[in-house]
């Protein structure tokens, strides 16, 4: 389920997690998540898009079809 705003929330929330990890490794150099940031830019793009988030979801689907442990709901894809 996603709310008709993801877009415009993403690039906020991607911004205030590149700026938290900035901040983070900063104030704590130890602090080695800025790979997270990094993750968060590259799949963001990709996470909103729901068509694909719904192939991904009939891969695995039929990846596991065969494991009583997993279930996978399926999906209703969207034509814009």
């Amino acid at each position: 389920m996603r709310h008709k705003n993801i877009s415009l929330h993403a690039s906020g929330d991607l911004f205030i997690v590149n700026t938290c990890c900035k901040l983070a490794a900063w104030l704590f150099p130890e602090f080695k998540y800025k790979w997270l940031a990094d993750e968060l830019k590259l799949y963001l793009p990709v996470d909103k898009e729901i068509n694909i988030e719904g192939k991904n979801a009939d891969k695995i689907r039929e990846l596991y079809k065969r494991d009583p442990n997993i279930i996978v709901i399926f999906n209703f894809y969207f034509v814009y």
